[in-house]
């Protein structure tokens, strides 16, 4: 647990058995993806400032901050049991790196 007290902040977003939440303490945010079946903690992502509710579209997960950024992460494929993945981060605009 980490040594400053978090709470969860806003409503979550959930898909691919993933739920996406963001936490802080009012002078420090994350966003975190967890698994929906255990709450284990997948990855998380530090912000500088108060994220926006996340939304799930396109296989991206999207959310704002105060900081005037637009955050996009592309979500994890699972197929039987979820790893803890890093977050694939695109700049904004937010779009899909050409493979």
């Amino acid at each position: 647990m980490d040594a400053v007290c978090r709470v969860l902040c806003g409503s979550p977003a959930v898909a691919n058995g993933v739920v996406y939440v963001a936490s802080g303490n009012g002078s420090a945010y994350d966003m975190n993806a967890l698994n929906a079946k255990t709450g284990s903690i997948l990855w998380k992502y530090e912000l500088g400032a108060e994220p926006t509710d996340p939304v799930v579209a396109n296989s991206i997960v999207y959310f704002g901050a105060t900081d005037s950024r637009l955050y996009a992460f592309g979500l994890p494929h699972y197929n039987a049991a979820p790893r803890p993945q890093s977050p694939t981060r695109y700049k904004s605009p937010a779009r899909r790196p050409a493979h």
